[in-house]
């Protein structure tokens, strides 16, 4: 979870833990994951996942090991990101050819997955499972899919705490007061090696 839904006040530098520390593609992305989509038995912590999104469809494996597996057929897509939840269960951030953001991911109380309709003007979604550490709560409920995105001249968050329905604006450090984010874009999202989660901005050509 994001403490205080704040960003620290302090610019802490770091680098992204792997395999977030790979170059953000538009329609490719890594994350850590379980042995298999909904196997959480062995911890969160056991093998690069690799998305990709091939002929309409976001694609997940672990090459050599998992079998490529379907979790989201859609068309149109210009910019994915994924993460899991902690059943391994995946989430996935998505903006369209039309300008739209969306996020797909499972609600326990439906039971099932449903997508949800960012509004007008995002760009950017990205996700991540904050902790992916057996010890820091993925069993006893610290830790928390968050699902950041850019807008007009601000960042926000939403958390899975709160079934992403409550929209967090995040205030920049000091340092950035005068940091014009409607000229930028979010490149990577998620843990630091400083175990605190990262931003990376990019310029949005």
């Amino acid at each position: 979870m994001i403490p205080g839904q704040a960003l620290s006040t302090l610019v802490v530098e770091g680098d992204f833990l792997p395999p977030r520390n790979r170059r953000k593609q538009p329609l490719e992305d890594y994350e850590l994951g379980g042995v298999a989509l909904n196997d959480a038995s062995q911890g969160l912590q056991v093998y690069e996942w690799r998305g990709r999104y091939v002929d309409g469809s976001v694609v997940l494996d672990v090459p050599g090991v998992v079998a490529p597996v379907t979790v989201l057929t859609v068309p149109g897509v210009t910019e994915f990101s994924f993460s899991f939840d902690q059943n391994m269960s995946p989430v996935v951030a998505y903006m369209l050819g039309d300008g739209s953001a969306h996020f797909y991911w499972f609600d326990s109380t439906i039971p099932g997955f449903t997508t949800l309709d960012l509004g007008s003007g995002v760009r950017s979604p990205r996700c991540s499972l904050d902790d992916k550490r057996a010890v820091s709560g993925v069993t006893s409920g610290a830790s928390d899919v968050i699902l950041t995105y850019l807008r007009d001249d601000a960042l926000y968050f939403r958390a899975q705490r709160d079934r992403y329905a409550t929209e967090y604006k995040l205030e920049l450090p000091p340092a950035f007061a005068n940091f014009n984010l409607s000229r930028w874009k979010l490149g990577q999202f998620g843990m630091g090696n400083g175990l605190r989660m990262l931003w990376q901005l990019v310029p949005d050509a």
